[in-house]
């Protein structure tokens, strides 16, 4: 099988990884493992060292690689799991979805009733310098602007 080896450098949780220093390799599986959890066993080379992300296309799926184990014989076992969000990329940039909640406070454009909002007023004093007669009437003007839902 034809596996390519990368080095990652984003988070997990990014949907698109940012890989480079790809090498292909060619390699079995060391056990019939999993799709999801794959072994594979290839001839050792120190490049493969620096890499922590791999493609295999037998199975069209990326994995993370979580540790390469060398063993006799110039050889080495690498332990792949799967990495959902890149493998379902595409997938999931073309989901339409009804958001219900929101993470944080960074938005206000996506409502969330489990979120406490606290208010906090800000009242300034300015001094009229129009008609004095309005203060001598009983009359008062208050001035509202802001946002508000």
């Amino acid at each position: 099988m034809t596996v390519t080896l990368y080095k990652n450098t984003s988070d997990a949780r990014c949907i698109s990884k940012n890989l480079s220093e790809g090498i292909e390799i060619t390699c079995r599986e060391f056990d019939n493992g999993s799709i999801m959890n794959p072994r594979l066993i290839v001839e050792y080379n120190s490049e493969y060292a620096n890499k922590n992300y791999c493609f295999i296309s037998d199975f069209g799926r990326y994995y993370y690689i979580n540790n390469i184990e060398i063993t006799n014989g110039k050889r080495c076992i690498i332990n792949c799991s799967v990495d959902v969000l890149m493998t379902y990329a595409g997938s999931i940039r073309n989901v339409n979805a009804t958001i219900v909640r929101r993470q944080g406070s960074g938005t206000t454009t996506i409502p969330d009733s489990s979120i406490t909002l606290k208010t906090a007023p800000n009242v300034q004093d300015y001094i009229f310098t129009g008609n004095s007669d309005v203060f001598t009437s009983g009359a008062y003007i208050l001035n509202v602007f802001g946002g508000g839902a």
